[in-house]
């Protein structure tokens, strides 16, 4: 029995000793400086023991003081003065350490080069033009070491596999405080893209090696396997997709590329509800096909309801050309739709050739419209073609939950009476969202829209190309498309010209919640004569997995006898 009590005492004796602590506190430094130096501290094993002596006391502070001094070297401080004072609690202990950084070591010859076959790049020359290192400034590690990897990683991306650093090295004189650096890249013979070797049976090999767009002779680069794999992933082909080359392999400087997938589900469904304020409730449902043979085609049905628009669309889309950047739709639906104080129920067939030749897409379209048009007081009917070319371009970043961006979509549209039409028309019109930051926690948002209509005889319009605006998307305030031209009964029937124009700024509370103020003002119109209608509102924001839920309350001081209006809507922020 007194065995066992001696070994449970032990026991405890034992983990009394490991978990004795050491904590620091850590003055003199400030900033990225105090973080380094208490994360070396705290990573280090810094072990007491149980009862010390004064010299394994003495032995621990040095070494503590020694990490810390390690520690600044980073920051160009090789020379700090520092003092550490040790408080005992119990078997733990409180280590106080002060730290008198000295002056800084100074960067003064950089040697970086790169030589080799490669030396003429123009990506090593925009890294060697804009070194974040100069003579006469303080010798920071992280920005050597950033210069390497800029450099490594440039050779990678530009088929240089075999670049190697001839001299890599940071030279500390002590007594001169100064830093050389010697950083020399050798870079090789360039390496080529070789034969593509492509095991899968999900389509055909010749219109997959369009998708990745890598020809045997191409340079190689990195990136580009990085880039053909996540365009594989894209297409909604493949469960699973591998694009690597192995240097082993390669032959003359000729890399192959081995290409390997497997099919992923076939089928796609979805369906949807949601509420605003625009529309009142509404569900959708849709169904893709997204493989229906080897040649990559696809075909889309899509279903929309809400008290005031319902929609069937399908769509079969054709891969083309460069099948990333090039494809043909062909789609065939009916949407019966409220405008207004009027309405238009159409049936359409129309063929989309789409491109993005650069930073727009370009989307060419000839359709056929068959059209009822109810004007409140008769009811026309027409069959027509209609040849538009519609022009997009998004780009955004976020940082911090915070947007900044912009979308921009202008598009002209015509018909007449050779295809089919009782008058003449040309239509522009131009839709533009930017986003900025406004400091840490707000953003600016301006929107506007603009359109123009000229024709023979404006009452022999379809009124799916009247304009109309009003609702959560342009002038809050207004019912949903309630704003254009009284028509002789005095209802709103659609107007020849468009401009709406909104100012708005949100701010961020706390996580996904903002707040918001906003003006809007515009109009759908025949003349110039026109006045705008105005407003003014307050909203709360909240950014949601499915996008950005914004409650508004919007108030007209163009007509100040109108009630206040909610305003509900649900989309992303572009």
């Amino acid at each position: 029995m007194r065995f066992f009590r001696l070994i449970i005492f032990l026991a405890l004796a034992l983990c009394s000793a490991a978990q004795a602590e050491v904590t620091f506190s850590v003055s003199g430094v400030e900033g990225a400086e105090k973080e380094n130096v208490r994360a070396y501290l705290e990573a280090g094993s810094f072990r007491p023991g149980r009862t010390p002596t004064d010299l394994r006391m003495k032995r621990l502070l040095q070494r503590i003081e020694n990490a810390a001094s390690s520690s600044l070297e980073p920051f160009g401080y090789y020379s700090p003065v520092i003092t550490s004072e040790m408080t005992r609690d119990g078997d733990d202990l409180h280590v106080k350490v002060n730290i008198d950084p000295g002056d800084p070591t100074l960067w003064q010859m950089l040697d970086i080069q790169v030589n080799g076959t490669g030396e003429t790049e123009q990506a090593f020359q925009n890294i060697l033009s804009s070194l974040p290192m100069g003579p006469g400034q303080r010798a920071l590690h992280g920005q050597y070491d950033q210069t390497k990897q800029r450099l490594r990683r440039a050779a990678l991306d530009l088929g240089y596999l075999n670049a190697e650093f001839e001299f890599s090295e940071i030279l500390i004189n002590p007594v001169t405080r100064s830093a050389d650096v010697r950083l020399i890249l050798q870079t090789g013979e360039r390496f080529h893209f070789g034969p593509l070797i492509i095991d899968q049976d999900v389509i055909d090999d010749e219109l997959l090696s369009r998708y990745v767009n890598i020809k045997e002779g191409d340079p190689f680069s990195s990136n580009r396997l990085l880039m053909a794999k996540q365009t594989l992933y894209a297409t909604d082909f493949f469960s699973t997709v591998d694009v690597s080359a192995d240097r082993a392999e390669s032959m003359d400087g000729l890399v192959p590329v081995r290409i390997t997938a497997e099919k992923g589900k076939r089928h796609r469904y979805g369906v949807g509800w949601g509420y605003g304020s625009d529309t009142g409730y509404r569900v959708s449902g849709n169904w893709t096909m997204r493989r229906i043979n080897s040649s990559g085609h696809s075909l889309a049905f899509d279903a929309r309801y809400s008290p005031i628009t319902w929609n069937f669309n399908s769509t079969y889309i054709i891969p083309i050309g460069n099948p990333v950047l090039e494809r043909l739709a062909l789609s065939a639906g009916t949407v019966d739709e409220d405008l207004g104080d009027a309405n238009s129920k159409r049936m359409y067939t129309r063929a989309t050739l789409i491109r993005v030749p650069g930073e727009w897409q370009r989307q060419t379209t000839l359709s056929y419209q068959n059209e009822t048009s109810d004007l409140v007081n008769y009811t026309r009917h027409d069959q027509y073609w209609v040849p538009s070319l519609r022009m997009i371009r998004t780009w955004s970043e976020t940082r911090f939950g915070i947007v900044n961006g912009f979308k921009i979509l202008g598009e002209v549209q015509a018909s007449g009476t050779g295809l089919g039409l009782e008058t003449n028309f040309i239509q522009a019109s131009l839709q533009a969202k930017l986003m900025m930051p406004v400091g840490s926690r707000g953003t600016l948002l301006l929107r506007g829209e603009a359109g123009t209509t000229w024709t023979e005889d404006f009452d022999l319009l379809p009124v799916s190309r009247r304009f109309f605006t009003g609702g959560d998307d342009s002038v809050r305030g207004y019912r949903y498309n309630s704003i254009s031209p009284p028509g002789p009964s005095g209802n709103a029937l659609g107007g020849k010209h468009l401009l709406v124009g909104s100012v708005e700024y949100d701010h961020v509370i706390k996580g996904p919640w903002g707040v918001a103020v906003f003006a809007d003002s515009g109009n759908a119109f025949n003349t110039t004569a026109d006045e705008f209608e105005n407003s003014v509102g307050v909203g709360l924001r909240w950014r949601s997995k499915i996008g950005v839920i914004k409650i508004d309350i919007a108030q007209s001081i163009s007509d100040t006898e109108r009630a206040p209006r909610l305003h509900v809507s649900v989309g992303p922020e572009l």
